[in-house]
């Protein structure tokens, strides 16, 4: 049995091991040399871009990297020459993320934190849109499909969303693909329940179906 407040120290555990993941995750990412970014961010569009063709895929979500991560322009700019529809987020009011439909890099504007985002009457106009798959940043990736963010929850809370959104109109959730450099790819990374999983991971090596957590 455990004694009173285990469960606290069980949460104070995973947090202390998450912020020490975050830090390392951190520097190894940005150890990597711009031009080794750009080619592997490339390789592993690349590779994203193939498997999403292949498996017919008419919608997705992506993001504008910021700092180190791996940067998803290239298959973004594939996507709207092949005129898939695209989606990307918006940091919206209280702490949440909106997802709104964009056709072109002009119609994104700069967000709170400096990053191109759709407009907000582009998030309004796309109520109710699920995109087949959401192509999600982060710190650290696991195979199980485990993923460290930067703390604030915003994807979690997104993907949360996106999955209720889809149980409610009888449709399938989105795929949730972890897009990373390999570098990120550790044992194991501290999850609490609040935590959402990626279905698969794609790195510049390959792509990984995630096996889950017993």
């Amino acid at each position: 049995m455990d004694m009173p407040g285990g469960e606290w120290n069980r949460t104070g555990e995973t947090t202390e091991a998450k912020a020490a993941l975050r830090r390392l995750a951190a520097s190894r990412r940005d150890a990597l040399e711009g031009p080794l970014r750009e080619r592997w961010s490339r390789e592993a569009c690349g590779l994203a871009w193939a498997w999403m063709t292949e498996a017919g895929y008419a919608s997705l979500m992506a993001y504008a990297a910021i700092r180190s991560e791996l940067d998803a322009g290239s298959l973004l700019d594939q996507a709207w020459s092949a005129s898939m529809e695209v989606f990307l987020p918006r940091v919206a009011a209280g702490g949440l993320l909106e997802t709104g439909r964009v056709q072109s890099r002009s119609e994104l504007v700069p967000g709170v934190f400096g990053i191109p985002e759709p407009a907000p009457a582009a998030c309004r106009a796309s109520g109710g849109a699920l995109p087949e798959l959401v192509l999600v940043p982060g710190l650290a990736f696991d195979e199980s499909g485990g993923r460290l963010g930067y703390g604030r929850g915003y994807y979690d809370r997104l993907l949360t969303r996106l999955e209720e959104e889809a149980a409610g109109s009888g449709r399938q959730r989105p795929v949730r693909a972890g897009l990373c450099f390999s570098a990120q790819v550790v044992p194991e990374v501290p999850v609490d329940g609040k935590d959402r999983f990626m279905d698969m991971l794609i790195t510049e090596k390959g792509i990984t179906i995630c096996k889950g957590r017993a």
